[in-house]
């Protein structure tokens, strides 16, 4: 099973066993709010199969991976990322955490594991796609070195509201190589 350690968390694949977990993220309204509309158990069951199969570096196979902290075992959210193109040279991520876990820099230090696992795989270029309004998402994926490169204006219906699409880009090159070192 594919597992990335960071100083205070453990990110491992998904399993069976993290139904609960995804569930409480698919509904609470204060993650979902600026994600999408809350979905019917039917539809969160068939996003949670898609998930479950062991994951392989090919395109179009989200790679779903369970955030828990160390020290307490606790899930604190789902980090995940998708390989979007047969060249690979792009790949879409997304998190999703508890609210009791929000502010703690949780976000930040899983997407920082996913995002060098990502380009060890030989993967340039990093996307995430933020809805408008949704800042401390917004805040976590600067942090981790991405910066907004679109605006995609009325791009996604939320609850019958318009929202703009906001792009986040990581770019890797030779500069950012020698920066990270």
């Amino acid at each position: 099973m594919l597992e990335f350690l960071t100083p205070r968390l453990r990110l491992r694949q998904i399993t069976a066993a993290d139904w609960p977990l995804f569930v409480r993220l698919h509904q609470e309204q204060v993650i979902i709010r600026y994600v999408f509309d809350e979905p019917s158990m039917e539809e969160i069951a068939a996003k949670f199969r898609v998930l479950l199969p062991a994951w392989q570096a090919r395109p179009r196979q989200w790679l779903c991976m369970v955030v828990c902290c160390i020290e307490s075992g606790t899930p604190l959210g789902t980090m995940a990322f998708i390989i979007t193109d047969a060249k690979h040279s792009n790949a879409e991520f997304g998190y999703m955490f508890l609210p009791e876990h929000f502010g703690k820099g949780y976000a930040t230090e899983a997407l920082l594991a996913a995002k060098k696992f990502a380009l060890s795989l030989g993967i340039p270029q990093l996307q995430a796609t933020v809805t408008e309004g949704n800042t401390g998402s917004c805040r976590v994926l600067e942090k981790c070195g991405f910066v907004l490169s679109k605006r995609i204006e009325q791009a996604y219906s939320i609850n019958n509201m318009l929202y703009d699409d906001l792009i986040y880009t990581y770019q890797h090159n030779a500069t950012t190589i020698a920066a990270a070192e």
